[in-house]
């Protein structure tokens, strides 16, 4: 158990940058558009934290889109916004990116959204390496 702990900064700065690097693939070979929202589907996420958080559930609201791909074909998508509510209301043009070989794999065009798992995984694993090699 101990080595596995001692691997850590490394396992967690290596995973990060493979779903870093699992984002940027996805949207290189994503198609942007615009999206109609004809729905919302709630959605329960349990907070992870200390004091207060701790145990609390959010409720966010994903838009339900319709969309038609580069080759006019209607799909429908279910956003996941993580975290976030989304200021949309239903009838309101939202812009997604979708993969072209799976357009109903759809996701909202918000790059800090996309990013903000990979980023946050990077950053704690890099500075858990720099902890570890300069203690």
């Amino acid at each position: 158990m101990e080595r596995a702990i001692i691997h850590l900064p490394e396992v967690l700065l290596s995973v990060g940058l493979i779903v870093l690097m699992l984002k940027i693939h996805l949207t290189q070979r994503s198609t942007s558009t615009f999206a109609e929202v004809v729905d919302f589907e709630q959605s329960e996420n349990a907070l992870v934290g200390f004091g207060d958080y701790a145990g609390r559930v959010q409720v966010v609201n994903n838009p339900k889109v319709v969309f038609s791909d580069h080759n006019g074909r209607q799909h429908s998508a279910r956003l996941d916004t993580g975290e976030q509510n989304i200021h949309a209301e239903i009838g309101d043009q939202v812009s997604v990116l979708y993969d072209r070989t799976n357009p109903g794999k759809a996701m909202l065009k918000n790059y800090s959204l996309i990013f903000k798992t990979p980023a946050v995984m990077v950053s704690v694993g890099v500075l858990c390496v720099l902890v570890k090699y300069t203690a």
